[in-house]
This record gives structure tokens, sequence and C-alpha cells, in this order.
């Protein structure tokens, strides 16, 4: 088997002689396909080809430039690793550190001696209602004095234009 670096990606080439190995190989590590008519073996992750290192077929060849490519998102791979890893610590200190309401946002729930809230419990719901009439419109119709609105002819309301 062969890695390539080609479109951003490692491809897999099978070798003729090795081609179930190679299949089972690259199946086993992560890589996926393309499909029928190329059958293009690839993955864009460096930890597939980590895997498929660790876990050989019986001839494995890299060429320099997937390796320079492999090389550098293993590294990048690493990195987001252990800022993960700080993260995970971080939260958990966090979770741990203070029962405090101020500090941590928990508030405790006294439950009633019926043993369950509803509606009974929490105060009325205040609601304000601020609509107003909006104010009619300053031109007339020219035949009987009536606000003239948007679907309204010129000059004239729909109850005169009908008539």
């Amino acid at each position: 088997m062969r890695i390539i670096w080609n479109n951003n990606r490692f491809e897999a080439e099978f070798a003729q002689n090795e081609f179930r190995a190679d299949l089972d190989a690259a199946k086993s590590a992560g890589f996926k396909t393309t499909g029928p008519p190329d059958w293009v073996w690839y993955t864009d992750k460096s930890s597939v080809v980590d895997k498929l290192r660790k876990n050989r077929p019986p001839t494995l060849a890299v060429t320099e430039l997937a390796l320079q490519k492999f090389q550098q998102l293993s590294q990048i791979d690493s990195q987001k690793q252990q800022i993960r890893e700080q993260f995970k610590q971080a939260n958990k200190q966090d979770k741990t550190k203070s029962k405090d309401p101020s500090i941590s946002g928990l508030v405790e729930i006294t439950i009633p001696e019926k043993g369950y809230l509803d509606s009974s419990d929490y105060p009325p719901l205040e609601t304000k209602h601020e609509f107003s009439i909006p104010k009619p419109p300053s031109e007339r119709c020219m035949m009987c004095d009536d606000p003239l609105y948007l679907i309204d002819y010129p000059n004239v309301c729909l109850w005169c234009s009908l008539s």
C-alpha cells in the first residue's frame, strides 16, 4: 500500500499482489471510499493514517509530501487534544468549585408539602397590553368625507367607488 497526498486528503493506493490485505487494513483504520467507478480510498484525518501506521499492512510506503502533511496535521491534532484536556479539567473544577448561587448560578428549590410544584406555587403572570387604536388617516373621501385608507382609490373611498 502507498499513501499519497492528493486534493487536501490522504489517499491509499493498493498493491496488486496484496490487494485484500491492503483493503482490510484501510477499512479497519477508517479510510472512506468514493465508490464506483473510481474506488478511491481516502481520509483527511491524521489519526486514521496513524492507526494504519500502528496496524501495518504487509507493505506500506508513504510519499514525502504525504509524510510532511501527516506531521503537520498530527501536530495540530495533538495541540487540539491538549486544549480539550485542559478544557475538561477546567470544566470539572468549575462544577465542583462552589455551590454559592451568586457564583455558580444554582438556585435552591423548596418543594411544598404536597410534593410537587404547580401554578398555585408561582405568582400570577402580569402582562401589559400596550395597544392603542391608530389615528384615522387625514385624507378624506371627496364624496362622503370618510377617511381614505391604502386600499381606497385616489380621493374616493371604496364604498363610493362601488356605487
